[in-house]
């Protein structure tokens, strides 16, 4: 049995679905992001950077705003091989 936490890195779950695993790549990625701070979105940040790194195809995330959101979507008109990112943070008045 192999294990692989997916929050290594970052605390969302995007290496089982990323071009790791052509098996596994996903069309559409939704994003639930329970972290302790959302304003600035620092793990999709972090989830972006690591699918550039890596050579996976990622949207252009736009992150303004995108941690007041509720949700947020994005995708690439031009490339439809690059899946649909969906954004959904923790929202709460405290933060």
């Amino acid at each position: 049995i192999r294990l692989v936490d997916a929050g290594l890195d970052f605390n969302l779950p995007y290496p089982p679905v990323s071009g790791d695993r052509p098996e596994r790549i996903a069309d559409i990625m939704i994003f639930l992001d329970a972290s302790k701070s959302v304003i600035d979105a620092i793990e999709l940040r972090r989830v972006e950077a690591y699918a550039r790194r890596q050579g996976h195809k990622f949207p252009v995330i736009d992150y303004k705003e995108i941690g007041k959101k509720v949700i947020s979507v994005f995708k690439d008109e031009k490339d439809p091989s690059v899946p649909v990112v969906i954004y959904m943070p923790r929202i709460n008045d405290s933060d």
